[in-house]
């Protein structure tokens, strides 16, 4: 039983391997590097060129560069992770893959960790520059931000689950890749949306709970604020424990359904 838990772990760690390997000789991670700096050197040309000055306060010149945060996070996943497992049928390597004896499970795994890792690394990438240009310019680091990363860990944990649903189950990297962005850019936030309009707190959204990443910043936590009597409306604000819990939540049982679809799947 013991060497069957480190012959698997053993075939999980090659995996991910393999896959880091297949990032470093691809140009994905280049270019999502790029992105990450074109992003910040739009920021900081847009403040200098228009005059405008950045704010002395560190927590707000944090909250700047969050604005746009969680759209980084869901191209990152849609790159890094969901071609993990649609390219195996596309590409036709995964009939030599699956010939090695090695458990579909354990190439679910470790592809799983290397995308979800990658992308992280990504994201670590991007508030360690926010935190030093925070420093540089405003002389702190507002110590909330390191909350907010914690929070979009977990996102990405969520988010890395549910591409691979679709990366189990499409046939065509590019249609996992759209489906994936759809789902968590457009799809998840009109159905909180949904629910909130009606007064009903869509705390079991991820995208809802994603929400937390950058209010958390601002100190909120769950709320209800009665706008008018005439429209009825409401406004949630994601409580960041909750969210967290329901992130990970995300990732462990789409990672689930996911791993199913791929036993299950032939060529």
């Amino acid at each position: 039983m013991t060497f069957e838990i480190i012959d698997d772990l053993r075939q999980i760690g090659v995996v991910m391997s393999q896959e880091f390997h297949k990032y470093l000789r691809g140009k994905k991670l280049i270019g999502f590097i790029l992105l990450i700096a074109i992003i910040h050197i739009l920021i900081y040309v847009m403040y200098t060129q228009l005059g405008l000055q950045f704010p002395s306060e560190s927590k707000d010149f944090i909250i700047i560069y969050m604005n746009f945060i969680k759209i980084l996070a869901i191209v990152a996943v849609a790159v890094f992770s969901s071609s993990l497992l649609v390219s195996e049928y596309e590409e036709k390597t995964g009939l030599l893959l699956f010939t090695r004896p090695i458990k579909k499970e354990s190439i679910f795994a470790g592809k799983f960790l290397a995308g979800f890792f990658v992308s992280v690394i990504m994201m670590v990438i991007y508030y360690l520059i926010v935190a030093v240009m925070s420093y540089t310019i405003t002389g702190a680091i507002y110590g909330k931000i390191w909350i907010s990363l914690g929070l979009m860990i977990a996102y990405v944990f969520g988010a890395t689950g549910v591409a691979l649903i679709f990366s189990a189950y499409c046939k065509k990297n590019n249609t996992a890749t759209s489906v994936t962005i759809i789902v968590l850019l457009i799809v998840g936030a009109y159905i909180s949306q949904l629910f909130a309009g009606n007064g009903i707190e869509p705390w079991l959204s991820m995208t809802y709970s994603s929400g937390s990443i950058t209010t958390v910043l601002n100190g909120a936590s769950t709320a209800v604020v009665y706008v008018d009597p005439i429209r009825s409306a409401w406004y949630y604000v994601a409580d960041p424990a909750l969210s967290a819990m329901v992130m990970v939540a995300w990732g462990v049982f789409a990672s689930f359904f996911a791993v199913m679809i791929f036993k299950r799947r032939g060529f």
